[in-house]
């Protein structure tokens, strides 16, 4: 034993410190390369192990298990440079973490009590992206040869914001071909929660985004198409054959319960070689009950038949934009003239031109001329209500606006706008009017407080009637005139602008006995007063005085 060894320390030897030159004293036996281990506590005997340690690479091998001490990991490292950690379960062997009794190549377990989504969490894979928006992290899944370089499918996940703990896109990728290269994504399963599935390679029969051989249902028995929530295609929908004769072959079933139908889009059979498509509901929501069919398109013709009144509403919006003309089409007519087919009439909807949500404008446009590709706005009917017409309004029967509680006809303000239609109203326009008083010589001062005269236009005809008050005067004579007319009377032509005015007269001067008169000046906005004395007319101005009231109507044409 070394504890015996004459040169071993606390052996029998005279030195201590004299070095160690021989055998090591052992079992009988032992395995080249094994690894010593002490036999019993005292540590004085060594005995073999089933574990040993190559020579040239220092392979393990023969250990069943590694544990590390409490509280403290156990780590596999591999070397420096490209080198890797492999785990070879021989045979149908299989590796296990967190269970001892795997039945795959590779099992994940972890005793989870919890019902949150979130905690369930048992694998997680990290990848050193550079928390940079665009990276991308992968999980393979290979056949083929080993050393191939790309996975035919995996699945993925990308950065779509690397602030605070970030956000990630889902998605799925394939390849159809055999050769080594990446493949392509296939449908993507977004950070809020919208999904995209991209399009399969065309031309084959069942080409398209999404095919479904069966019924596609989420909460239903699963016999015809059904969804929950909002489809949206972007691109062809593509169906399968349905039977050629029979009426109420259905495409489509919309359901809230099991076999519960409310809905059902439906092939119907008219006449021979004729079909039409229909949306309907089934009598008691159940397939028991007779099928409604509300609205019927017939592919042949091109006719709907709607069962109830039809209304056009909720046309969408993009935030503040304004639409222009000849967009968001509810409706386009077509006409062939001959040459190429051309839009007619086409029927829009827009938002307000302040950019206010929800206000919409409603526009119809119409093209003047045989295959003209721009119409022009005819008609448009703004959030208020109120309708333009770019052309004149043509009534067949009687316009009644009895029912109208505001302003019924508008025309526009000023003159100059009138037809030469001896039967159409050209224009109508009501107001107020400052007059004024100018005598032919000296002054007369009319009265602030009652100067305001009203006037009513009714197309070339204009009708003035004030009642207006003296406050002084000086020396006045001549004519006296009632100035400031709305309206210039015009010059007229042999004597048709002259009209006479209708006046009432009180407070005068003792000396105006003869009867008061008066008419208005062509080619101005004044009306001329007299009083008849001994058979001829002489000014009024004269017989005025301070307190004196003239009443008057004057109606004349423009």
């Amino acid at each position: 034993m070394l504890s015996n060894h004459p040169n071993c320390l606390g052996g029998n030897g005279p030195s201590a410190s004299s070095d160690l030159i021989g055998d090591v004293d052992g079992p009988a036996s032992a395995t080249d390369n094994a690894v010593a281990r002490f036999d019993g506590t005292t540590g004085k005997l060594i005995k073999n192990s089933v574990v040993t340690i190559a020579d040239s690479t220092g392979a393990i091998a023969g250990a069943q298990s590694l544990t590390s001490p409490a509280a403290t990991n156990l780590t596999l490292a591999g070397g420096a440079g490209n080198s890797s950690i492999i785990l070879t379960p021989a045979g149908t062997g299989n590796v296990g973490i967190g269970t001892t009794t795997p039945n795959r190549k590779l099992e994940v377990f972890k005793d989870l009590a919890t019902n949150t989504l979130g905690s369930g969490e048992v694998l997680r894979i990290l990848a050193d992206d550079g928390n940079t928006a665009g990276r991308v992290t992968e999980l393979g899944f290979g056949t083929g040869p080993t050393g191939a370089t790309f996975a035919p499918a995996l699945i993925g996940a990308v950065n779509i914001s690397v602030s605070g703990y970030g956000t990630k896109d889902l998605y799925f990728a394939t390849r159809s071909g055999i050769s080594d290269v990446a493949p392509t994504e296939r449908m993507r399963i977004k950070a809020g929660g919208d999904v995209t599935i991209a399009s399969s390679t065309a031309g084959a029969a069942s080409a398209g985004a999404l095919v479904v051989t069966g019924g596609l249902s989420a909460g239903n028995n699963g016999n015809a198409s059904y969804f929950g929530g909002n489809v949206n295609v972007v691109g062809d929908l593509k169906g399968v054959a349905f039977n050629t004769g029979a009426t109420g072959s259905y495409l489509l079933h919309f359901a809230n319960v099991a076999s519960s139908y409310p809905m059902r889009m439906a092939l119907a059979s008219d006449v021979a070689n004729q079909r039409e498509f229909q949306i309907g509901y089934y009598t008691g929501d159940t397939t028991a009950g007779a099928w409604n069919s509300n609205i019927a398109f017939n592919a042949r013709t091109g006719a709907a038949t709607f069962a109830g009144a039809v209304s056009v509403g909720g046309v969408d919006s993009a935030g503040a934009a304004t639409y222009a003309a000849g967009t968001h089409k509810l409706l386009t007519s077509y006409q062939n003239t001959g040459g190429p087919y051309s839009r007619y009439l086409d029927i829009v909807a827009a938002q307000a031109a302040d950019g206010t949500n929800g206000g919409g404008i409603f526009r119809v446009l119409v093209n003047t001329t045989a295959n003209g590709s721009s119409p022009a706005v005819a008609l448009t009917i703004a959030s208020t209500g109120a309708a333009t017409f770019a052309g004149a309004v043509t009534a067949g029967g009687l316009l009644d606006l009895s029912a109208a509680t505001a302003g019924q006809i508008k025309f526009p303000s000023g003159i100059g706008h009138y037809s030469t239609d001896a039967n159409t109203l050209d224009d109508y326009e009501e107001g107020t009017w400052d007059a004024a008083f100018v005598s032919g010589g000296g002054t007369v001062t009319i009265s602030t407080a009652s100067n305001r005269c009203r006037y009513t236009k009714i197309g070339r005809l204009v009708t003035v009637n004030g009642f207006l008050q003296v406050s002084s005067v000086s020396s006045p004579t001549g004519p006296l005139l009632i100035t400031g007319l709305p309206f210039t009377i015009p010059a007229g032509t042999e004597g048709d602008a002259y009209s006479a005015v209708s006046i009432m007269a009180d407070n005068l001067e003792t000396t105006a006995t003869g009867q008061i008169t008066g008419y208005g000046a062509p080619s101005s906005t004044n009306i001329y007063l007299y009083r008849y004395q001994a058979g001829a007319i002489i000014g009024l101005a004269p017989s005025v005085k301070t307190g004196s009231e003239i009443t008057f109507t004057f109606t004349y044409s423009v």
